[in-house]
Protein backbone atom coordinates (compact mmCIF):
# COMPACT_ATOMS: atom_id res chain seq x y z
CA UNK A 1 0.00 0.00 0.00
CA UNK A 2 0.84 3.69 -0.06
CA UNK A 3 3.04 4.83 2.83
CA UNK A 4 0.68 7.59 4.07
CA UNK A 5 -2.29 5.21 4.13
CA UNK A 6 -0.23 2.59 5.91
CA UNK A 7 0.78 5.21 8.46
CA UNK A 8 -2.78 6.41 9.02
CA UNK A 9 -4.01 2.85 9.57
CA UNK A 10 -1.17 2.13 11.98
CA UNK A 11 -1.81 5.28 14.05
CA UNK A 12 -5.54 4.56 14.25
CA UNK A 13 -4.93 0.96 15.34
CA UNK A 14 -2.34 1.94 17.97
CA UNK A 15 -4.79 4.43 19.47
CA UNK A 16 -7.56 1.83 19.46
CA UNK A 17 -5.59 -1.11 20.88
CA UNK A 18 -3.58 0.83 23.48
CA UNK A 19 -6.37 3.34 24.22
CA UNK A 20 -4.12 6.30 23.43
CA UNK A 21 -5.06 9.94 23.15
CA UNK A 22 -2.80 10.32 20.11
CA UNK A 23 -0.24 8.58 17.92
CA UNK A 24 2.11 10.01 15.30
CA UNK A 25 4.64 8.50 12.91
CA UNK A 26 7.74 10.39 11.85
CA UNK A 27 9.52 8.71 8.95
CA UNK A 28 13.18 9.29 8.00
CA UNK A 29 13.27 10.57 4.43
CA UNK A 30 16.25 9.73 2.22
CA UNK A 31 18.81 10.84 1.30
CA UNK A 32 19.55 13.08 4.29
CA UNK A 33 17.34 11.28 6.83
CA UNK A 34 15.18 14.27 7.79
CA UNK A 35 12.23 13.18 9.90
CA UNK A 36 8.89 13.86 8.23
CA UNK A 37 5.44 13.48 9.72
CA UNK A 38 3.88 10.58 7.81
CA UNK A 39 0.57 10.26 9.66
CA UNK A 40 -1.13 10.94 12.98
CA UNK A 41 -4.30 10.19 14.90
CA UNK A 42 -5.81 12.37 17.61
CA UNK A 43 -3.53 15.30 16.74
CA UNK A 44 -4.82 18.59 15.31
CA UNK A 45 -3.23 19.35 11.89
CA UNK A 46 -1.81 22.64 13.15
CA UNK A 47 -0.05 20.79 15.99
CA UNK A 48 1.64 18.24 13.72
CA UNK A 49 5.02 19.28 12.34
CA UNK A 50 5.45 18.25 8.72
CA UNK A 51 9.23 18.21 8.78
CA UNK A 52 11.62 17.98 11.73
CA UNK A 53 15.04 19.29 10.77
CA UNK A 54 17.59 17.73 13.14
CA UNK A 55 21.32 17.24 13.04
CA UNK A 56 22.27 13.58 12.38
CA UNK A 57 24.18 13.55 15.69
CA UNK A 58 21.29 14.97 17.76
CA UNK A 59 21.67 13.63 21.30
CA UNK A 60 18.08 12.42 21.48
CA UNK A 61 18.27 10.58 18.16
CA UNK A 62 21.56 9.01 19.21
CA UNK A 63 20.08 7.84 22.52
CA UNK A 64 17.05 6.29 20.79
CA UNK A 65 19.15 4.53 18.15
CA UNK A 66 21.73 3.21 20.59
CA UNK A 67 19.15 2.16 23.17
CA UNK A 68 17.03 0.46 20.49
CA UNK A 69 13.94 0.42 22.70
CA UNK A 70 10.99 2.69 23.62
CA UNK A 71 11.94 5.70 25.70
CA UNK A 72 9.68 7.94 27.86
CA UNK A 73 9.74 11.59 26.82
CA UNK A 74 11.07 12.56 30.26
CA UNK A 75 14.11 10.33 29.72
CA UNK A 76 14.59 11.75 26.23
CA UNK A 77 14.65 15.26 27.69
CA UNK A 78 17.49 14.26 30.00
CA UNK A 79 19.45 13.09 26.94
CA UNK A 80 19.27 16.63 25.55
CA UNK A 81 19.21 17.76 21.93
CA UNK A 82 16.55 19.40 19.77
CA UNK A 83 14.44 16.26 19.42
CA UNK A 84 13.26 16.44 23.02
CA UNK A 85 11.62 19.84 22.49
CA UNK A 86 9.94 18.67 19.27
CA UNK A 87 8.60 15.55 20.96
CA UNK A 88 7.28 17.58 23.88
CA UNK A 89 5.49 19.84 21.41
CA UNK A 90 3.85 16.80 19.81
CA UNK A 91 2.42 15.72 23.18
CA UNK A 92 4.18 12.33 23.15
CA UNK A 93 4.75 10.37 26.35
CA UNK A 94 6.56 7.42 24.79
CA UNK A 95 8.90 7.45 21.78
CA UNK A 96 9.46 4.17 19.98
CA UNK A 97 12.35 3.97 17.47
CA UNK A 98 11.75 1.97 14.29
CA UNK A 99 15.14 0.48 13.41
CA UNK A 100 16.29 -1.66 10.51
CA UNK A 101 19.80 -3.14 10.86
CA UNK A 102 20.63 -0.44 13.39
CA UNK A 103 19.50 2.39 11.11
CA UNK A 104 16.66 4.70 12.07
CA UNK A 105 13.66 4.26 9.76
CA UNK A 106 11.27 6.38 11.81
CA UNK A 107 9.75 7.15 15.20
CA UNK A 108 6.42 6.29 16.78
CA UNK A 109 5.27 9.11 19.07
CA UNK A 110 2.66 7.74 21.45
CA UNK A 111 0.52 10.07 23.54
CA UNK A 112 -0.88 9.46 27.00
CA UNK A 113 -3.45 6.75 27.63
CA UNK A 114 -7.02 7.96 27.80
CA UNK A 115 -7.48 6.51 31.28
CA UNK A 116 -4.25 7.99 32.62
CA UNK A 117 -2.54 4.58 33.11
CA UNK A 118 1.19 4.13 32.58
CA UNK A 119 2.74 1.92 29.92
CA UNK A 120 3.58 -1.41 31.55
CA UNK A 121 6.71 -3.49 30.90
CA UNK A 122 4.87 -6.01 28.74
CA UNK A 123 3.61 -3.23 26.48
CA UNK A 124 7.10 -1.75 26.19
CA UNK A 125 8.51 -5.12 25.10
CA UNK A 126 5.69 -5.67 22.60
CA UNK A 127 6.16 -2.18 21.14
CA UNK A 128 9.89 -2.81 20.69
CA UNK A 129 9.17 -6.02 18.78
CA UNK A 130 6.38 -4.42 16.80
CA UNK A 131 8.52 -1.39 15.84
CA UNK A 132 11.20 -3.69 14.43
CA UNK A 133 8.64 -5.42 12.23
CA UNK A 134 7.03 -2.11 11.23
CA UNK A 135 10.44 -0.75 10.21
CA UNK A 136 10.91 -3.70 7.82
CA UNK A 137 7.43 -3.22 6.35
CA UNK A 138 7.97 0.50 5.77
CA UNK A 139 11.40 -0.11 4.25
CA UNK A 140 9.98 -2.71 1.85
CA UNK A 141 7.13 -0.38 0.88
CA UNK A 142 9.61 2.41 0.23
CA UNK A 143 11.77 0.17 -1.96
CA UNK A 144 8.67 -0.83 -3.93
CA UNK A 145 7.79 2.83 -4.46
CA UNK A 146 11.33 4.03 -5.18
CA UNK A 147 11.14 3.30 -8.90
CA UNK A 148 8.04 5.47 -9.21
CA UNK A 149 8.20 7.96 -6.36
CA UNK A 150 10.94 10.43 -5.52
CA UNK A 151 12.58 9.93 -2.14
CA UNK A 152 12.82 13.51 -0.88
CA UNK A 153 9.25 14.67 -1.52
CA UNK A 154 7.33 11.43 -2.00
CA UNK A 155 5.97 12.75 -5.31
CA UNK A 156 6.11 10.97 -8.67
CA UNK A 157 9.47 11.05 -10.40
CA UNK A 158 9.71 13.12 -13.59
CA UNK A 159 9.64 10.08 -15.88
CA UNK A 160 6.68 8.57 -14.05
CA UNK A 161 4.53 11.70 -14.08
CA UNK A 162 5.29 12.31 -17.78
CA UNK A 163 4.17 8.75 -18.53
CA UNK A 164 0.96 9.44 -16.60
CA UNK A 165 0.43 12.68 -18.53
CA UNK A 166 0.83 10.91 -21.89
CA UNK A 167 -1.68 8.28 -20.78
CA UNK A 168 -4.20 10.91 -19.67
CA UNK A 169 -3.63 12.91 -22.86
CA UNK A 170 -4.48 9.85 -24.98
CA UNK A 171 -7.54 9.09 -22.87
CA UNK A 172 -8.67 12.72 -23.08
CA UNK A 173 -8.49 12.66 -26.89
CA UNK A 174 -10.07 9.23 -27.26
CA UNK A 175 -13.10 10.01 -25.12
CA UNK A 176 -13.13 13.79 -25.65
CA UNK A 177 -12.77 14.46 -21.93
CA UNK A 178 -11.25 17.57 -20.31
CA UNK A 179 -7.64 17.55 -19.15
CA UNK A 180 -5.53 20.32 -17.65
CA UNK A 181 -2.08 20.61 -16.11
CA UNK A 182 -0.25 23.09 -13.91
CA UNK A 183 3.49 23.75 -13.81
CA UNK A 184 4.49 25.28 -10.47
CA UNK A 185 7.93 26.70 -9.72
CA UNK A 186 9.26 27.95 -6.35
CA UNK A 187 10.30 31.58 -6.57
CA UNK A 188 13.91 32.48 -5.75
CA UNK A 189 14.68 28.97 -4.49
CA UNK A 190 18.42 29.36 -5.16
CA UNK A 191 18.45 32.30 -2.73
CA UNK A 192 16.84 30.09 -0.06
CA UNK A 193 19.51 27.42 -0.56
CA UNK A 194 22.39 29.90 -0.62
CA UNK A 195 21.25 31.74 2.50
CA UNK A 196 19.94 28.88 4.66
CA UNK A 197 21.71 25.78 3.35
CA UNK A 198 20.57 22.75 1.39
CA UNK A 199 18.98 21.03 4.39
CA UNK A 200 16.61 23.97 4.74
CA UNK A 201 16.03 23.86 0.99
CA UNK A 202 15.12 20.19 1.20
CA UNK A 203 12.69 20.95 4.01
CA UNK A 204 11.02 23.64 1.89
CA UNK A 205 10.56 21.16 -0.95
CA UNK A 206 9.06 18.62 1.44
CA UNK A 207 6.64 21.12 2.98
CA UNK A 208 5.53 22.43 -0.42
CA UNK A 209 5.07 18.88 -1.72
CA UNK A 210 2.97 18.00 1.32
CA UNK A 211 0.77 21.07 0.79
CA UNK A 212 0.33 20.25 -2.90
CA UNK A 213 -0.82 16.73 -2.01
CA UNK A 214 -3.26 18.15 0.53
CA UNK A 215 -4.93 20.42 -2.05
CA UNK A 216 -5.54 18.03 -4.95
CA UNK A 217 -7.99 15.16 -5.41
CA UNK A 218 -7.06 11.50 -5.17
CA UNK A 219 -7.60 11.27 -8.94
CA UNK A 220 -4.96 13.94 -9.64
CA UNK A 221 -1.23 13.34 -10.02
CA UNK A 222 1.75 15.40 -8.81
CA UNK A 223 5.37 14.93 -9.84
CA UNK A 224 8.63 16.69 -9.15
CA UNK A 225 9.37 17.94 -12.64
CA UNK A 226 12.73 19.54 -11.90
CA UNK A 227 14.78 20.84 -9.00
CA UNK A 228 12.11 23.15 -7.60
CA UNK A 229 9.43 22.66 -10.26
CA UNK A 230 6.29 20.55 -9.89
CA UNK A 231 3.90 19.15 -12.50
CA UNK A 232 0.25 18.63 -11.54
CA UNK A 233 -1.90 16.50 -13.87
CA UNK A 234 -5.62 17.20 -13.53
CA UNK A 235 -7.85 14.71 -15.39
CA UNK A 236 -11.51 15.63 -15.94
CA UNK A 237 -10.68 19.28 -15.29
CA UNK A 238 -11.34 22.28 -17.52
CA UNK A 239 -8.96 25.22 -17.67
CA UNK A 240 -11.13 27.40 -15.42
CA UNK A 241 -11.19 24.75 -12.69
CA UNK A 242 -7.44 24.20 -12.97
CA UNK A 243 -6.81 27.95 -12.71
CA UNK A 244 -8.98 28.20 -9.58
CA UNK A 245 -7.12 25.28 -7.98
CA UNK A 246 -3.75 26.80 -8.90
CA UNK A 247 -4.75 30.10 -7.28
CA UNK A 248 -5.83 28.25 -4.12
CA UNK A 249 -2.48 26.44 -4.03
CA UNK A 250 -0.60 29.69 -4.57
CA UNK A 251 -2.43 31.31 -1.65
CA UNK A 252 -1.78 28.34 0.65
CA UNK A 253 1.95 28.30 -0.12
CA UNK A 254 2.21 32.07 0.37
CA UNK A 255 0.56 31.75 3.80
CA UNK A 256 2.95 29.03 5.02
CA UNK A 257 5.72 29.65 7.52
CA UNK A 258 8.43 26.99 7.54
CA UNK A 259 10.29 26.79 10.85
CA UNK A 260 14.03 26.12 10.69
CA UNK A 261 16.55 25.87 13.51
CA UNK A 262 19.02 28.30 11.94
CA UNK A 263 16.83 31.42 11.92
CA UNK A 264 13.42 32.98 11.43
CA UNK A 265 10.68 30.96 9.71
CA UNK A 266 10.95 30.87 5.94
CA UNK A 267 8.28 32.31 3.65
CA UNK A 268 8.07 30.99 0.10
CA UNK A 269 5.92 31.64 -2.97
CA UNK A 270 5.00 29.80 -6.16
CA UNK A 271 4.58 30.91 -9.75
CA UNK A 272 2.19 28.66 -11.67
CA UNK A 273 1.39 28.20 -15.35
CA UNK A 274 -1.84 26.43 -16.27
CA UNK A 275 -2.92 24.89 -19.59
CA UNK A 276 -5.94 22.87 -20.77
CA UNK A 277 -6.18 20.45 -23.68
CA UNK A 278 -9.27 22.15 -25.08
CA UNK A 279 -7.32 25.39 -25.49
CA UNK A 280 -4.20 23.76 -27.00
CA UNK A 281 -3.87 22.66 -30.61
CA UNK A 282 -2.32 19.21 -30.87
CA UNK A 283 -2.97 15.62 -31.83
CA UNK A 284 -2.15 12.10 -30.73
CA UNK A 285 1.12 12.08 -32.68
CA UNK A 286 2.77 14.75 -30.55
CA UNK A 287 1.22 13.29 -27.39
CA UNK A 288 1.25 15.68 -24.41
CA UNK A 289 4.09 17.92 -25.62
CA UNK A 290 1.87 20.85 -26.71
CA UNK A 291 0.16 20.91 -23.32
CA UNK A 292 3.52 21.04 -21.53
CA UNK A 293 4.78 23.76 -23.85
CA UNK A 294 1.68 25.85 -23.23
CA UNK A 295 1.94 25.48 -19.44
CA UNK A 296 5.66 26.29 -19.55
CA UNK A 297 4.97 29.45 -21.56
CA UNK A 298 2.31 30.48 -19.01
CA UNK A 299 4.76 29.83 -16.18
CA UNK A 300 7.34 32.03 -17.92
CA UNK A 301 4.70 34.77 -18.16
CA UNK A 302 3.97 34.45 -14.44
CA UNK A 303 7.68 34.85 -13.65
CA UNK A 304 8.03 37.79 -16.02
CA UNK A 305 4.99 39.54 -14.52
CA UNK A 306 6.40 39.56 -11.00
CA UNK A 307 6.29 35.98 -9.64
CA UNK A 308 3.87 34.66 -6.99
CA UNK A 309 1.02 34.55 -9.50
CA UNK A 310 -1.00 32.20 -11.71
CA UNK A 311 -1.16 32.58 -15.47
CA UNK A 312 -3.30 30.52 -17.85
CA UNK A 313 -2.09 29.56 -21.33
CA UNK A 314 -3.47 31.53 -24.26
CA UNK A 315 -6.23 29.72 -26.19
CA UNK A 316 -5.19 28.16 -29.46
CA UNK A 317 -1.49 27.95 -28.67
CA UNK A 318 0.00 25.81 -31.49
CA UNK A 319 1.85 22.55 -30.88
CA UNK A 320 5.31 23.68 -31.94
Amino acid sequence: GKLPRMGEHLCDELCRILKLQSATIWIAAPPMGQLMSLASSGVAPEDSELTVLLAPDDAGLRALTQGARPMPSSQLERAGGSLAARVRGAGAELIVPMLSHGRLVGLLLLGAKRGGERFVAEEIDLLKLFASQAATVFENARLFESATFEGLTGLYRREAVLEILDREWSRSIRYDRPLSIALADLDRFKWINDRNGHLAGDMVLQRVAAELRAQVRETDFIGRFGGEEFLIVLPETHLDGATQLAEKIRERIEAMEIAIDSGEPLKVTLSIGVAGRAEVRGDGKTRSRPLLQAADAALYTAKRNGRNRVEAAEPGRPAV
